[in-house]
């Protein structure tokens, strides 16, 4: 029983070591805050011991490059809608709802990165293949 119980304490120790400090590409560690400070996180860029709390998620947001509508049924739009966040260009396929004269996206749908898209557009055509003839892909 108390190897057991050791090693349970060892399991818990590199649990918590590990929730504490991640490391990141290059030299940079992010350490989460807890409570109230979830918002914030440190960043050791230098190495040096500097410490910067930055913002994170309500600081950054994705600006929208195009929003094309797919189909308005039973009171549900579906757009496509090409983001940019963080650098990246996101392909987001989402049902939104109407509340108050304006459409909100919904949980529904999928976000594809530049990459992942374009590999559905290249099998684009098995798949139409598939839809209307019937085969498995």
């Amino acid at each position: 029983m108390e190897w057991n119980l050791g090693r349970r304490r060892l399991i818990k120790s590199t649990a918590r070591k590990n929730e504490r400090t991640r490391q990141t590409s290059g030299r940079e560690n992010i350490k989460p805050l807890k409570g109230h400070q979830m918002d914030s996180y440190e960043k050791d860029v230098d190495g040096g011991g500097t410490d910067v709390t930055t913002n994170t998620a309500r600081d950054v947001k994705a600006t929208t490059v195009a929003k094309l509508p797919i189909s308005m049924k039973d009171g549900r739009a579906k757009y496509v809608a090409v983001r940019k966040f963080r650098g990246q260009v996101y392909v987001d396929v989402r049902d939104y709802y109407k509340s108050n004269g304006q459409y909100f996206p919904t949980k529904k749908g999928v976000t594809l990165s530049a990459r992942e898209f374009k590999a559905v557009l290249m099998i684009s055509k098995n798949i139409n293949r598939a839809i209307y003839s019937g085969e498995n892909l």
